[in-house]
């Protein structure tokens, strides 16, 4: 409602536009959540070989780390088919990675991992950022739960991306699992069935 200069005018629009995503996410997410509740979710599935994905989302991951200095890395990584929808995997894996990247501090490292074992795939993302107190670990992927105040403070989300991760998973038949310390990092694990 005042007059500004250009800048001032930039820097309102880039503030909205930064809100306009965050929302639109938001919706996203509850649409999505929506039609898995009433069953109308059409999975899309396929042999995905989960080794050039994550590899791919890795080389992303860098750069949204940069900024921050964090340094990314893969580990064991190897051939592994699932039977999948990819874009759910995709989302899977991107939703892990974002919070990977939000909760670690400058120059801190995250790692991804794919290997197999007995007929199943692992994926693991190693983080050593603010971790998640043992309290929170019993709610994390419940809908809108938001942890304590050092994981909330700085960024604000739905609360929708772990519950979303939770449901891709389980439609894939498999599980999801979180190991943390606070100060010390987490550990998601994903694992899936192989095909």
């Amino acid at each position: 409602s005042k007059e500004r200069d250009i800048h001032g005018y930039q820097q309102v629009l880039a503030s909205t536009l930064e809100d306009l995503r965050r929302l639109s996410k938001i919706v996203e997410n509850l649409f999505i959540l929506a039609k898995a509740d009433a069953g109308r979710y059409e999975l899309h599935t396929e042999r995905i070989n989960l080794c050039p994905v994550i590899t791919e989302i890795a080389e992303q991951l860098k750069l949204i780390a940069e900024p921050k200095n964090i340094f990314v890395s893969t580990e064991k990584m190897e051939d592994a088919f699932i039977e999948g929808d990819e874009l759910l995997i995709r989302m899977l894996l991107l939703n892990l990675i974002d919070n990977a990247v939000k909760y670690t501090h400058p120059k801190g490292t995250i790692s991804l991992s794919l290997c197999k074992e007995n007929g199943w795939v692992n994926i693991a993302i190693l983080d050593n950022g603010i971790g998640i107190s043992q309290e929170d670990i019993a709610h994390i992927f419940d809908r809108f739960y938001r942890a304590n105040k050092a994981r909330t403070a700085d960024h604000a989300g739905g609360g929708l991306g772990l519950s979303i991760c939770q449901w891709i998973v389980k439609a894939h038949r498999g599980t999801i699992t979180v190991k943390s310390d606070l100060c010390q990092g987490s550990i998601f694990t994903v694992t899936l069935p192989t095909c």
